[in-house]
């Protein structure tokens, strides 16, 4: 069976959540590496200034690799679009679909940004 290799990327950050150096960084990983991916489950978690949020998975696969799952590297930042595992799927989990092949959910809410007047 051949498998397609892919990204998961940093996505896109809301303006609610999103701070001035457009990054986030790497909490934890919840997935570990040659780790089977279920649709909707969390790969890794992250934080920005205002919030803690999952990077989920839109696609079934297996984490081949995660590239910041490493203590000497903890907390740095990661920019928008960076890529953060590298994931094996079927083709036909992912034909139609658009990259980033992952959406991003708020676990906690860390600080409320002021209100333009």
């Amino acid at each position: 069976m051949a498998f397609i290799r892919h990204f998961i990327r940093v996505p896109e950050l809301p303006h609610e959540i999103r701070d001035q150096f457009n990054a986030a960084e790497v909490v934890e990983y919840l997935t570990p590496e040659k780790g089977a991916l279920k649709e909707d489950q969390p790969i890794v978690r992250m934080k920005t200034w205002w919030a803690v949020f999952d990077v989920v998975s839109t696609a079934k696969g297996r984490v081949e690799k995660n590239l910041y799952d490493n203590p000497a590297i903890r907390g740095c930042r990661i920019a928008i679009g960076e890529p953060l595992s590298l994931v094996f799927t079927d083709p036909d989990e992912i034909v139609g679909r658009e990259e980033p092949f992952c959406i991003l959910r708020v676990v906690q809410t860390l600080r409320e940004k002021p209100k333009k007047e």
